[in-house]
């Protein structure tokens, strides 16, 4: 079980650095596997309560009515209905974020020691003394 959350995970964060450079995503990989040990996955399950993205819902009710002439008039009112909010029950990672956030930084340190900036993107070719 604990194998699938950590593939997820890896290809959670591949999929994150889709636009990285490829220097970037190896030294991100790196950094993860220092960083499991250290946090390693701990799920939990919890129930969470989901709101919809409209919370009211307008309800009109048609009424009609005859005036002093005998004539029907129609009004329409409208009342705003809550909505009812959903229970599901969701598996979450306790250490998702420390990790995360270990893993950014680890990579951009490495990037910085190695390439000069936090990206990992290699130096231009102007940049670069012609002999």
């Amino acid at each position: 079980m604990k194998l699938i959350g950590v593939r997820f995970q890896l290809i959670f964060l591949l999929a994150l650095s889709a636009c990285a450079t490829d220097q970037w995503r190896a030294t991100e990989a790196q950094c993860l596997m220092q960083a499991m040990p250290i946090f390693p996955v701990a799920t939990e399950q919890r129930w969470v309560h989901d709101l919809p993205p409209v919370p009211f819902m307008n309800r009109c009710v048609q009424i009609t009515s005859k005036d002093k002439d005998g004539k029907n008039q129609v009004r329409t009112e409208c009342s705003m209905v809550p909505m009812m909010a959903t229970t599901r029950l969701e598996t979450i990672d306790l250490n998702q974020k420390a990790r995360n956030d270990y893993v950014r930084s680890c990579a951009q340190q490495s990037c910085f020691q190695t390439y000069g900036n936090t990206e990992c993107k290699l130096p231009s070719s102007e940049a670069t003394p012609k002999p």
